[in-house]
């Protein structure tokens, strides 16, 4: 896989990870207000 690309059928786990933690990230920024 290329990292963050609509064209790959299925993300890597890495890829997977990555997106959770930067929503994670978003989330609990917006919970610490």
């Amino acid at each position: 896989g290329s990292g963050l690309t609509t064209l790959n059928p299925v993300p890597e786990p890495l890829t997977i990870s990555m997106l959770l933690l930067a929503v994670i990230g978003v989330i609990a920024r917006r919970k610490m207000r």
